[in-house]
């Protein structure tokens, strides 16, 4: 995110998005958020007011400090993006709005999609934070999802009354400035050595934040709800993933499963301090630094992102493998090709153009149907020998083209220990394309499933999916009527596996409301010293075990045929 360039104020908006009565996550939004007002006043920027509220009807219950002033516009929000729902883009383009400050309430059901639109538009934004770091983390993450933006960032509240108040007319408060401003660079320029050396080890470590607890349904008012976002919501905001299943095999259900994420990102340099110095948790309660090596492994950053969406595509697919098959249905499995999951920089793959997500279906003209065909294949060449490897590539809009590729193969280099061990040496008479794949599989479903994410990734979901889908699938009844959070990574045979983040995780399905938590049995003791006294933690190895659990407590899915044999999918690398 880049520093933004000052404007004429008038050219400037501040945003208020729902200013209504404080909720327990936010109970100082008025002094704040009056203090921004004021100032924002003060210093002669256009100010908008954008409250949920339908055209003609009342506004809402509000505070004097922060009420619109005459000929201040007020955009009642008749859906969730303002930006698109209350016209506010029209406004701000009829007032020659060159750049918008976004304050408010991240709890209202228009906040988060304002923020996605506002950061899509070609204008510079600023989001005042309120201070939460669940918070601050998902806005640097859309902010800085959006590439082609022109300067955004997030500000704290206070630095930014602090920096407008320089907007005023110049005299000897303008002159009192320029002297602390000198004294103030000065200041920078003595410790900027020791900030350079932070923010550099501040790159080596991502830290988790609590993230959401999506409700899992098959209600069609689980949807997209922002022109420019992705993520799933129901009607009162809150968040969801949806499950696409034939309308005649959908039960109502009368209970609620939660699935539940991390937010993760670079770790900020201030964050890194207080983590050297053991307080972060007293700044940012339930937040964690973890070395990034343990988050990204030998994966290139740049490829992260892919990972976690191809993790999160299995993981949907394994979930209703999974589920149909505890429901006794057939489910038959069809291997594609070798489905690329790296790719090393500087290698003979990276030199050809083949990309994370590429699915290798031939090397040479001969048939790849799994990862050993990708690696027979290559281990039978010689190093400085030319391979044409074929993939197919999914594109914008989900188009499938074709490539062939040259690659021109080198010598296997040292290697990284698959058990972290000492590194595993140089081999240079064995060819090395420079990849790592799995097996992508395919299966043949009884009837159509399908689950929508949103920008959710990671494999994480699998177990909570397949609880969803065999509620749905089933009676109803499978949680006792209670709202119930798994987390663990599911296999088509109902085996649970272990997840990271569990210490955010648990927070975040407390903080929802959720009374059971299902976790794996490895990360059952972090998720029960984060648990407080109303949230009841179980341990699960499989989905049997799962199911059992959920039936001491009331639960139940009427009757199910015998556990189908254990079959297990290719293996990856």
């Amino acid at each position: 995110m880049g520093a933004l360039r000052v404007t004429d104020p008038n050219r400037q908006a501040l945003v208020l998005v729902d200013v209504v009565p404080p909720s327990p996550s936010d109970p100082d939004i008025f002094h704040r958020l009056s203090t921004v007002l004021s100032a924002a006043r003060a210093a002669g920027l256009r100010v908008v007011h954008v409250w949920s509220a339908a055209p003609g009807g009342p506004p809402p219950d509000s505070d004097p400090s922060v009420a619109p002033r005459r000929g201040e516009p007020v955009l009642p929000n008749t859906g969730t993006g303002a930006w698109s729902a209350a016209g506010l883009g029209r406004t701000l383009v009829a007032g020659g709005i060159e750049s918008v400050v976004l304050a408010g309430r991240a709890d209202s059901p228009a906040w988060w999609p304002t923020v996605e639109e506002a950061a899509a538009q070609p204008i510079p934004v600023t989001v005042l934070s309120d201070s939460r770091p669940e918070h601050d983390l998902r806005a640097r993450q859309i902010l800085d999802r959006e590439a082609g933006q022109p300067a955004a960032r997030l500000l704290d509240a206070g630095a930014w009354v602090a920096e407008t108040s320089g907007h005023g007319p110049p005299g000897r408060r303008g002159r009192r400035r320029r002297v602390l401003l000198v004294a103030l660079l000065l200041a920078v320029l003595l410790i900027a050595a020791g900030a350079a050396v932070v923010t550099h080890d501040a790159a080596s470590y991502y830290e988790f934040a609590p993230g959401t607890a999506p409700t899992v349904t098959a209600s069609p008012a689980c949807k997209i709800r922002s022109s420019s976002g992705a993520d799933l919501s129901l009607a009162d905001g809150s968040p969801c993933v949806r499950l696409v299943v034939p309308a005649g095999k959908a039960h109502p259900v009368d209970g609620q499963v939660f699935m539940v994420d991390v937010l993760v990102g670079p770790a900020s340099p201030v964050d890194f301090v207080l983590h050297k110095l053991h307080l972060l948790h007293l700044v940012h309660s339930g937040n964690q630094l973890v070395p990034a090596s343990a988050v990204l492994g030998s994966t290139p950053p740049s490829q992260l992102g892919c990972q976690d969406a191809q993790q999160m595509t299995g993981s949907t697919q394994d979930a209703a493998v999974a589920a149909l098959n505890r429901l006794g249905y057939q489910v038959k499995e069809h291997d594609l090709g070798a489905l690329v999951v790296q790719v090393s920089p500087g290698s003979a793959a990276a030199a050809a153009g083949v990309r994370c997500n590429d699915l290798v279906t031939a090397v040479d003209g001969k048939a790849v149907h799994t990862y050993t065909d990708l690696v027979n294949a290559i281990h039978a060449m010689r190093p400085g020998q030319k391979a044409t490897i074929e993939v197919s590539r999914i594109g914008p809009g989900g188009v499938t083209t074709s490539h062939a590729l040259s690659a021109t193969l080198t010598g296997t280099p040292a290697e990284p220990s698959a058990t972290g061990g000492a590194m595993v040496p140089a081999d240079p008479a064995r060819a090395f394309l420079g990849v790592g794949t799995q097996t992508k599989l395919t299966y043949t479903l009884p009837f159509n499933v399908s689950v929508q994410v949103g920008n959710i990734g990671g494999p994480s979901a699998g177990l909570a999916l397949t609880l969803g889908l065999l509620d749905v699938l089933s009676n109803g009844h499978l949680t006792g009527g209670q709202p119930v959070a798994a987390t663990g990574t599911i296999s088509p045979d109902g085996t649970v596996g272990d997840v990271g983040g569990v210490a955010q995780k648990t927070i975040a399905v407390r903080r929802a409301g959720a009374k059971v938590f299902l976790v794996p049995t490895v990360e059952y003791a972090t998720a029960k010293s984060h648990a407080g006294r109303s949230l009841q933690v179980l341990p699960v190895a499989s989905l049997g075990q799962a199911l059992s659990d959920l039936e001491r407590l009331g639960g139940s899915v009427g009757s199910l045929p015998n556990p189908p044999p254990s079959t297990a999918p290719s293996a990856g690398p």
